[in-house]
């Protein structure tokens, strides 16, 4: 389709002048399709430094159980998982946004996605806490869950073996679930 339309005469010039006008600092013809609103200083860096003191740095104002009960998960647990989706997708590493500033930080974007499903908020509220506006939490929601699932599909969410049967059955029936996964 794309070579289709760069044989057109009339779609090549149109291009052509629109990137032309563009460089000339002249609005694109179709400029309401790019109006955006303009970015807001949340203030991010100020809340990475507060989340980093709270709970991540060595001397940490939050000790491991307080983390726990804060993040539904242990710090050590946290730390991997974080390492995990930082390793294989860029998307949770920090990066300089489309201003030239520094982005969210991976605890930063980890932090809005387990708040939002340990405590059910909804998109718009990780703007107070976190520093993510609406559209981008909902999108790191997005992004954190199918990595979640590439990443721990094959080792946990899997049907378990008759091997794997016995253990967990038997840890069940210990606890009063009889014959229950």
């Amino acid at each position: 389709m794309i070579h289709n339309l760069l044989k057109d005469e009339a779609t090549l010039q149109t291009l052509f002048e629109e990137l032309d006008s563009n460089l000339d600092g002249e609005e694109p013809k179709n400029s309401e399709r790019c109006r955006r609103r303009p970015n807001k200083d949340r203030d991010r860096y100020i809340f990475h430094d507060k989340l980093m003191a709270a709970y991540f740095n060595k001397n940490s104002t939050y000790n491991d159980c307080a983390f726990l009960q804060r993040f539904w998960l242990d710090k050590e647990v946290f730390m991997r998982i974080l390492e995990d989706l930082k390793s294989k997708y860029p998307y949770f590493v920090q990066r300089l946004d489309c201003t030239g500033k520094l982005g969210l930080s991976p605890e930063q974007k980890m932090t809005a996605v387990l708040q939002q499903l340990g405590y059910g908020l909804p998109f718009n509220a990780t703007d107070e806490y976190c520093r993510l506006g609406e559209t981008t939490a909902q999108m790191n929601m997005s992004m954190f869950c199918a990595a979640i699932q590439e990443l721990y599909r094959p080792i946990y969410l899997q049907i378990p073996t008759e091997d794997n049967l016995q253990p967990i059955l038997s840890q069940n029936a210990k606890q009063g679930f009889l014959s229950s996964l």
